[in-house]
């Protein structure tokens, strides 16, 4: 059963991976869009400035101020641990330091970079997921 479901997440992942190709080669050629070299790229490609996530934001926004429902703030003490692990998982992208910082052209200017990014994207996601537990409350399933 375990190899079953390795190859089947495997063939589901490259078939993700190719469509992002696909998808890419698509709007550079048919839409003469600059060149997409990353995820950030493409997404600014598809969804303009405000991108994808400020989209479920306002959605998550409109919900709460439709339904209000009651908020608990914790959820006992393995929530916690729970939490904690998806907070760890999101920020696992400590194996690209060093290619990151090899490449910066000014590498004094790394640990500022690096310090400025990991706030903007711990404000966004706790933004998203704060306004996404607002929104559906005691319905979240983790």
């Amino acid at each position: 059963m375990g190899t079953l479901m390795l190859l089947s997440v495997a063939s589901l992942t490259y078939h993700c991976m190719m469509l992002l190709v696909y998808t890419r080669q698509k709007l550079e050629s048919h839409y003469k869009v600059a060149k997409i070299s990353s995820l950030g790229d493409l997404g600014y490609v598809v969804c303009g400035s405000i991108g994808a996530m400020g989209v479920v934001m306002v959605e998550d926004v409109l919900i709460f101020l439709k339904n209000r429902s009651v908020l608990e703030a914790f959820g006992g003490f393995s929530v916690f641990f729970y939490r904690l692990s998806v907070s760890v998982y999101a920020f696992e992208g400590v194996g690209m330091v060093l290619q990151l910082e090899a490449e910066m052209k000014d590498k004094d200017k790394f640990g500022n970079i690096l310090g400025l990014s990991m706030t903007f994207i711990s404000l966004m996601y706790g933004s998203f997921g704060i306004l996404g537990y607002f929104a559906f409350g005691e319905r979240l399933q983790y």
